[in-house]
């Protein structure tokens, strides 16, 4: 009798685990969709902190079969606003609201990100899929040629944007991060690279309830954008913001798959694995921005950004590290602008 009821215990539990389980499964990996038909509060704030009288107003745009959303405001050339890890549209606002006045200003929510569709198939997070994302929102907004700005991921996929499209680029920027071919040679070729980017091993391991249980939300937060907001750099509004919306489970792991889909393991490294091609080069006028203090933008790739450029100017700044466009966003915004105005006068 005693073993019949132990028998049944065990059978219970093992049922209840295999429940738990699949559940954690199913909300892990389960497609996330972007609700079209709510506010981004991250745009209704953005409203609020107008002092220019240029509203922001968002959209979507259907790509490959996904809902990409973007935010923009203002008339006039186009600039491309491509955020970074771990990030969405709205740490962009700063730089956009420098230039909202004279351009019209565009920041899109990559695959994964924000409000946009969240897909669980790692594949789907190929760069060349994010720039065709990029592509076809640019095409949506009927713009002939774009400024395209972007930081860590967004400065990788601007960058492929502009091999892939030069035709089509005006100018490009690129803050804290190398073009995904530059960074992947160098990782395919060098031990001492490797041994730099190992975070990203640790990265493609996780899972969201991994993220949740680590309390990855809280830790982006006080590392990342809470000393901002002591140091006066953004407003305590923006912190808020900036905190509800970044470091969410299932998000956060689809955003991981950006590396996932176009890191693979360093000693499998081909040349299938780089887009556009090993060997893609930058024709358009450019400009990269990297902060001195920067765990993982060395001198010598800054070079080999430059060397793989036809023209290109590069601006290391002191006492910075990963996100220029917050610590030192002046200097930012007027290399910038340079860079923009000058090529208009060559036009």
């Amino acid at each position: 009798m005693a073993f019949g009821r132990l028998k049944r215990w065990i059978v219970g539990i093992v049922a209840v685990l295999v429940l738990v389980f699949s559940g954690l499964y199913a909300w892990s990996y389960w497609p996330i969709a972007a609700d079209t038909n709510a506010i981004d509060p991250a745009v209704t704030l953005a409203n609020e902190l107008d002092e220019k009288g240029i509203k922001y107003s968002e959209g979507y745009v259907q790509s490959q079969e996904k809902q990409i959303h973007y935010v923009s405001a203002g008339q006039g050339e186009a600039i491309i606003f491509l955020h970074g890890f771990p990030s969405y549209w709205f740490t962009m606002f700063g730089l956009m609201e420098e230039f909202k006045s004279d351009y019209q200003v565009i920041a899109i929510d990559g695959l994964g990100v924000g409000k946009s569709d969240a897909p669980g198939n790692v594949d789907d997070y190929r760069i060349d899929k994010l720039v065709n994302h990029l592509e076809d929102v640019i095409d949506e907004l009927d713009l002939k040629k774009v400024h395209v700005v972007g930081h860590d991921w967004g400065a990788a996929i601007a960058t492929a944007y502009a091999q892939a499209n030069p035709s089509k680029t005006n100018t490009l920027t690129a803050i804290g991060a190398l073009p995904h071919n530059i960074l992947l040679h160098r990782l395919d070729t060098d031990p001492k690279y490797r041994e730099t980017f190992s975070y990203m091993s640790l990265f493609k391991s996780a899972n969201p309830v991994l993220i949740r249980l680590m309390g990855v939300k809280e830790q982006i937060w006080k590392d990342t954008y809470s000393p901002f907001v002591e140091k006066g750099l953004i407003t305590k509004q923006q912190g808020e913001r900036l905190h509800e919306d970044i470091g969410q489970p299932r998000r956060t792991d689809r955003f991981i798959n950006w590396y996932r889909a176009n890191f693979p393991e360093f000693d499998e490294i081909t040349d299938s694995d780089f887009w556009p091609s090993r060997s893609a080069r930058v024709t358009v006028p450019a400009l990269f921005i990297y902060g001195e203090d920067d765990q993982v933008v060395t001198e010598e790739l800054a070079i080999d950004f430059k060397n793989s450029a036809d023209s290109m100017v590069v601006l290391p700044l002191e006492n910075t590290a990963h996100r220029p466009h917050f610590e030192r966003k002046e200097e930012v915004t007027a290399a910038i602008r340079e860079l923009i105005e000058e090529h208009q006068k060559s036009d």
